[in-house]
């Protein structure tokens, strides 16, 4: 799958930061916004491999919102067991639990 060239400009970016993380300038900040919201309501499976790794521990005015919605954009679109081991590999323990909690309550 073709994977588009914001996903790679966020991989490059890295992990969003924490919103009281006062080391970030605000203009990084809004290089996520901007990317995050210039992809629309999905993305492919390749992309979330991507996306997957980028939650911020915590929170980060709303972008980890963004993120989440963009990664279960793909529940319909691979198998469970796919979309199971792509949470998985969430690097926010709080995220992947949310992520996890909220797939599992779909299933119910």
């Amino acid at each position: 799958m073709e994977i588009r060239s914001e996903i790679l400009e966020l991989k490059k970016l890295g992990v969003i930061p924490n919103h009281d993380d006062d080391s970030v300038e605000d203009i990084v900040i809004e290089k996520f916004e901007n990317l995050l919201g210039s992809l629309g309501p999905t993305i492919n499976k390749d992309e979330g491999e991507m996306l997957i790794l980028i939650f911020p521990k915590e929170s980060c005015y709303g972008l980890e919102w963004t993120l989440l919605h963009l990664i279960e954009s793909l529940f319909k679109q691979i198998n469970k067991f796919e979309y199971e081991e792509l949470i998985l590999k969430c690097n926010s323990p709080e995220w992947k639990k949310l992520l996890l909690d909220r797939f599992r309550n779909s299933k119910e």
